[in-house]
């Protein structure tokens, strides 16, 4: 019993002696900072390469960890973390695995814990090359720069088939959708349309998923809604921001340094018997969004020519080859064999009849025409602007002088018709007259009146009495007066004078004596 509890004491004497030197050795790697430790010795597996047994056998060592103290047995190597800016993705470039197809800009996915598990990619059958993952942006990453290159918008080659703009992140605005143009896949089955609908690849997001699942080459069916931002692998897809809002376009002069949807859109111009007409015209249209993959798959898109800043090339093909070829062949048409004068005053038919062209033309690419706006039509030529407004000016003063005349005859024909329905009650109270007094005793009236040099108009008698009797009182106040229409007043007026009647006449006539 004793001597077992001498070799215990001896023992844990030895133990202590070596392990204290061991703890001396031992620390702790600060928090920022990562070590790379691979073992020194060990026997490689049959068709093995000297440099993959090494690292199949290297361990990260992550900050606030210890690091292994045999350095007879480890190489360690210290690392700063790999950090990604945030807005930013970085691309990942394996330089061990098996070649890649060629043909392929991605090489196979394997889930290595974002390359920060080197042992878990070797036996993951991987490919040298870029990997299809990346790096997002306000991370750091504990990855072995024996095995992996890290590129970041601050590190990327130049000779790299991206961009540093390639690797921000995607924002789309919220009036607009991405038409995602995936560039690493199988060529789609039917060239005509936009590749198919694939699930499972988070928005593009895994293109790994993407290709497992059947994804094809082009101008993708789904869209990456507005309002959000996506992650896409440059070497993979690149985005296309197509505007869902209300576009106005104008045709006219633009600046060579602006940037606009309309800039194929030049001055309209139309020749009309020799003289050239400029057309100032509006158009407001909107693009579905289940329409945008069908206007890149139809008018392209370049390569480089859309990072979320310029303007897309494919809505300004749309815009100069169907809406801008429309417009332009319609006026010609109107303008051919026309008269100036005629083609300016039907802006209003050729409005309605331009719009119709433009619905039909637009809903061919399913394009939503909304409002056509014609405005000012003008000579080319500033001396020909001015003489035609002159000429504007006498035309509408002749059309006013126009409308003056038929007024006047219009109130003429009232006045000439006023005067056969007086002409008429006059003749009518005339023959009252007659009835009442006797025809001779209206004829010495008229006699009278003509001797005493009257001057009242003659009295017309009808139905067959002899006309113009003159008979005239010889004084006023004992005179009957011929009977008197007041066409303002509308009343006829009767001044029989008892004086000049006979007993007889005043009897027969009611006159009072």
């Amino acid at each position: 019993m004793i001597v077992v509890i001498v070799v215990l004491v001896v023992l844990a004497v030895v133990f202590v002696g070596a392990a204290v030197p061991i703890l001396r050795r031992l620390r702790y790697l600060p928090l920022h900072r990562y070590a790379v430790a691979t073992r020194r010795w060990g026997l490689p597996a049959p068709n093995q390469t000297r440099e993959e047994f090494l690292l199949r056998r290297t361990r990260i060592v992550r900050g606030g960890q210890t690091v292994p103290p045999w350095s007879w047995l480890y190489d360690i190597h210290e690392y700063d973390y790999v950090t990604i800016p945030t807005g930013t993705v970085g691309l990942v470039k394996a330089k061990i695995g098996a070649n890649a197809p060629a043909g392929r800009r991605l090489s196979r996915y394997v889930d290595c814990d974002r390359f920060q598990n080197v042992t878990k990619f070797l036996k993951g059958d991987c490919e040298q090359g870029v990997q299809p993952e990346l790096l997002r942006g306000g991370e750091a990453y504990a990855i072995d720069p024996q095995v992996f290159d890290v590129y970041t918008v601050d590190t990327l080659p130049a000779d790299f088939p991206a961009k540093p703009d390639d690797l921000r992140l995607v924002a789309i605005d919220a009036e607009d959708v991405g038409v995602v143009v995936v560039t690493d896949a199988p060529p789609p089955d039917d060239l005509r349309v936009p590749a198919p609908t694939v699930k499972g690849h988070n928005n593009f997001q895994k293109p790994w998923e993407f290709l497992w699942n059947g994804g094809r080459s082009g101008p993708q069916t789904d869209v990456l809604p507005g309002g959000a931002t996506y992650a896409i692998n440059p070497l993979f897809a690149r985005v296309v921001h197509i505007p869902t809002r209300e576009l106005t376009l104008t045709w006219g002069t633009k600046s060579v340094k602006e940037d606009r949807y309309d800039s194929e859109l030049g001055p309209l111009k139309v020749i009309i018997q020799g003289f050239e007409l400029e057309v100032e015209l509006t158009q407001t249209l909107s693009i579905p969004p289940y329409a945008a993959p069908f206007l890149v798959k139809r008018f392209g898109e370049d390569a480089y020519g859309d990072v979320g800043v310029q303007k897309s090339t494919a809505v300004k093909r749309f815009v100069g080859r169907v809406l801008g070829e429309k417009v332009r062949g319609y006026f010609n048409e109107r303008a051919s064999g026309g008269e100036i004068d005629r083609f300016l005053h039907e802006l209003a038919e050729m409005r309605g009849k331009l719009r119709v062209q433009i619905t039909q033309a637009l809903a061919e690419v399913q394009v939503d025409a909304r409002e056509t706006t014609i405005g000012e039509i003008r000579f080319a030529s500033d001396e020909l602007n001015k003489e035609y407004r002159e000429y504007v000016r006498l035309q509408q003063r002749f059309r006013q002088l126009e409308q003056e005349l038929l007024n006047q005859h219009v109130t003429n024909n009232i006045e000439r018709v006023q005067l056969e329905v007086h002409k008429e009650k006059l003749a009518a109270k005339l023959e009252v007259l007659i009835d009442l007094m006797g025809p001779d005793h209206v004829k010495r009236m008229e006699a009278e009146r003509i001797r005493a040099g009257a001057t009242h108009a003659p009295i017309i008698l009808t139905g067959g009495m002899p006309a113009a009797v003159p008979v005239g009182p010889s004084q006023p106040s004992e005179r009957i007066a011929i009977p008197v229409f007041d066409a303002a007043e509308g009343l006829d007026v009767f001044d029989i004078s008892p004086g000049l009647l006979s007993p007889d006449e005043r009897t027969e006539t009611g006159a009072p004596e």
